[in-house]
């Protein structure tokens, strides 16, 4: 594609024309967010939360690393140590926070077929 203008507004109108407006993000998605590896526990986790509470940072997201799952097997969690996930996540929600699990996609070559 060549844009010919005639002027560098009119430039980038032309460009927008051929591959559309940018995306907008949500809100939230643009806030503070706060993730670690290492929580081991959903109990660590909510400490975290209610200490960012008790300072009055605005904590918009809270996230969770890998250190969840249950044998690192994707869409599942830790059952013993992150049991309460579930409660902790409603919480969030009820103070107008978000939750963010990260996933690593993989295929264990440990797992029972």
């Amino acid at each position: 594609y060549v844009f010919l203008g005639p002027s560098p507004n009119a430039v980038v109108q032309q460009y927008l024309e051929v591959i559309g407006l940018p995306y907008m993000p949500p809100y939230w998605s643009l806030g503070f967010h706060l993730c670690r590896w290492g929580y081991k526990n959903a109990s660590r986790t909510a400490e975290i939360v209610e200490k960012m509470r008790e300072l009055q940072f605005p904590q918009d997201v809270q996230w969770n690393d890998i250190d969840y799952m249950d044998n690192h097997l994707d869409f599942t969690y830790d059952k013993n140590n992150f049991g309460s996930l579930p409660d902790l996540v409603t919480d969030l929600h009820k103070h107008g926070q978000r939750y963010v699990m990260i996933t690593d996609p993989g295929i264990s070559n440990t797992q029972p077929a």
